[in-house]
């Protein structure tokens, strides 16, 4: 039996996490694909004892006694099981030359599974920048079961020195409801192209290097914009990295001071930081480290989800 048979044909072994999710303790899983798709429980709904509401119940637990309730959702909740996910993305990359069932991935998950992150590394689609730290691109999807997070998917990239991740994509990331028509097909369609563009991704990098960023513009971004969509506690340690390379923590929380003002005490170099900070690529790179670190996972999320929102303030 060769490596990658015998990699397949092993159950995927379980790293707990000191992460929570909505609540719910986080377990990690890195195998390949076809190993990961074996370990995805499926869940039923079944109509809520009371009211016009119906149940999410994890299959594998149904019994006599009524089996594990996830949640409560409308009649017109779509429920996307995570392997039908996983099979809507195999045409995506045969359309690509790729064989995503090949791949090995990373599946974040609760404990209980009705939530999951994947992640897939594609380092055919890795390019560098002019500041030398290569980027590599990943495909990333998220699903819940249970109405707590929509379905998302998206083509983000990663400096491989720190692995936080980039604010690649222009627009808006792919992000559907779980109500009404196909919400996969949509899904695909969109994802198709973000493959196309990821070439326009390189250039929007390119771009970004190319627009200066004064000490007020800097301090004007993380005082008003991202202390108002974050915190006042997150836009200081930005502004800290940002200016010394360096991450920390508030030492007090001072109400009269400015987000930029606030003490903060170092503890951490940053990995591939560039400061002080002379263009928005390394700018919006301190903020992806702070959206990187952010606990619980939902919050690291919506983070990462605002930072192209937040650098098109110093770009209009």
């Amino acid at each position: 039996m060769n490596d990658l048979v015998a990699a397949e044909s092993r159950a995927p072994k379980a790293e707990p996490l000191k992460w929570f999710w909505h609540g719910r303790r986080a377990i990690c899983y890195r195998a390949p694909i076809k190993a990961l798709r074996r370990i995805l429980p499926r869940f039923e709904r079944r109509r809520a004892p009371r009211g016009d509401r119906h149940e999410i119940v994890l299959r594998s637990r149904l019994s006599a006694d009524g089996g594990l309730v996830l949640g409560r959702v409308s009649r017109e909740y779509s429920l996307i099981q995570h392997e039908d996910l996983l099979d809507s993305l195999l045409p995506v990359f045969a359309a690509e030359g790729h064989d995503l069932d090949s791949m090995h991935g990373e599946l974040i998950t609760t404990d209980v599974g009705e939530r999951i992150v994947l992640s897939v590394e594609l380092p055919m689609y890795g390019t560098t920048p002019s500041d030398g730290f290569p980027l590599a691109c990943r495909l990333r999807c998220l699903n819940s079961v249970d109405a707590s997070t929509a379905l998302e998917a998206e083509l983000p990239w990663f400096r491989q020195i720190c692995s936080n991740g980039m604010f690649g994509w222009r627009g808006e990331p792919i992000r559907r409801v779980h109500r009404f028509g196909n919400v996969l097909e949509s899904m695909q369609r969109r994802l198709v192209q973000r493959f196309r563009d990821l070439h326009g991704d390189q250039s929007y990098f390119s771009h970004l290097m190319n627009v200066a960023v004064s000490a007020g513009s800097l301090i004007d971004l993380l005082d008003v914009f991202v202390a108002r969509r974050w915190s006042r506690s997150e836009a200081a340690r930005a502004y800290h990295i940002c200016t010394t390379g360096k991450d920390g923590h508030v030492i007090c929380e001072d109400a009269e001071a400015m987000p930029h003002e606030l003490i903060i005490h170092s503890t951490i170099h940053v990995p591939g930081a560039c400061a002080p900070v002379r263009n928005l690529y390394h700018v919006g790179q301190a903020l992806s480290w702070i959206a990187g670190q952010s606990m619980p996972l939902e919050r690291r999320f919506s983070r990462m989800a605002t930072i192209p929102e937040l650098l098109r303030h110093l770009l209009n």
